[in-house]
């Protein structure tokens, strides 16, 4: 019934005598935080979209626009630059928040503009494929892996366990109350792979108390039993404003033989996969119907769940690239619009580069 759905409305357009081919599909995340999975998504799917379909990739943010023309509101903003650049967006992708980033108002009236501001689990579809799309590739982590060794050379020759951590919420296991809390499980584990060394890596959203509690637990532990294995953490809040520093997120990934991350960020759990080994899951009970899916994938498996008595191995994984799937999704759709509306009139003149993000 989907096929003939879709060939239904090909036909239309091609009737029509409309070309789909070329779209130009502009990504405007606004002031919206450009670490943030959804903000990361974005220009993936785009990127695989403008490949697939030999189109142009315009990535516009909030500064870049404000610099440019700071008299102006976010969307006269856009639409100036468009005008000045040439551009006339086929499809336009935002995130839901970032409100400053929608498009012209005048865009939307004539409808005639794709337009999308979904969530990266509504543009993915994680409950059938159990993963969201992201930026990670293997070329990128392989890249990554020698700068992360070279910031921390004391973690070579030891077993590696990396902990993407959020918050105190991975220790509230809604389904398995009696599991004991993340420090354990944690020690649990790196026992049986002495030397070992757990390195928190906090995220965006990870405060720094929440950091210093885990590191006080996981040192207590240690010390008690008098085992092999050292403790870093990385806050990326404490990082100076404006200031450059080294971001271990993308090297641990590669570098660490044991990857744990939270059942609450679909996007990290998605870009852990990206090294090709099997993620624990350290479960806050929140999302676990989609969280479900990526284990019985076999993806990962649940921290609490493993049989922590004996060492665990990571298995190694073959996913699907969630942005490639995402895109041909967005096409799909794409196409069941332009069944019914026109494109806009305007194409990208200058520069001649398929790709402009400034």
């Amino acid at each position: 019934m989907a096929k003939w759905f879709h060939q239904f409305f090909n036909k239309r357009a091609m009737q029509a005598g409309e070309d789909l081919s070329a779209p130009t599909i502009m990504v405007n995340i606004g002031f919206d935080d450009p670490r943030r999975g959804d903000c990361q998504a974005l220009p993936a799917i785009a990127k695989n979209l403008q490949e697939d379909q030999q189109g142009r990739y315009v990535y516009l943010h909030g500064p870049m626009l404000k610099s440019l023309y700071p008299d102006l509101e976010a969307q006269e903003a856009v639409e100036r630059y468009c005008t000045d650049y040439e551009i006339m967006p086929d499809i336009y992708l935002t995130t839901p928040e970032a409100n400053s980033a929608r498009p012209p108002k005048k865009w939307l009236k004539n409808n005639n503009i794709f337009f999308v501001d979904e969530n990266n689990e509504n543009l993915s579809d994680p409950i059938r494929t159990g993963l969201v799309a992201h930026h990670i590739t293997p070329e990128r982590l392989a890249a990554e892996q020698p700068k992360f060794i070279k910031a921390y050379p004391e973690t070579t020759n030891r077993h590696l366990i990396g902990l993407n951590f959020i918050d105190a919420s991975m220790n509230k296991n809604k389904f398995w109350e009696k599991a004991p809390c993340l420090a354990t499980q944690l020690i649990e584990v790196a026992r049986h792979h002495q030397p070992a060394t757990i390195f928190i890596c906090g995220t965006r959203r990870t405060k720094a108390q929440e950091i210093q509690k885990l590191n006080d637990k996981l040192q207590a532990a240690i010390a008690t039993d008098d085992l092999d294995i050292s403790i870093i953490s990385f806050d990326l809040t404490a990082q100076a404003e404006g200031q450059k520093f080294y971001n271990p997120y993308l090297g641990l990934i590669a570098t660490a033989d044991t990857l744990v991350a939270p059942s609450n960020s679909l996007s990290i759990l998605s870009e852990c996969t990206a090294a090709g080994k099997q993620v624990l899951i350290g479960s806050d009970g929140l999302q676990d119907y989609v969280v479900g899916k990526f284990v019985r994938q076999g993806y990962g498996a649940f921290l609490s769940k493993i049989d922590r008595s004996k060492p665990f191995i990571a298995k190694p994984i073959k996913t699907e690239d969630a942005s490639k799937q995402a895109a041909k999704d967005l096409w799909r759709q794409y196409k069941q619009f332009r069944s019914t509306r026109p494109r806009p009139q305007g194409v990208l003149k200058k520069p001649s580069s398929s790709t402009l993000a400034v």
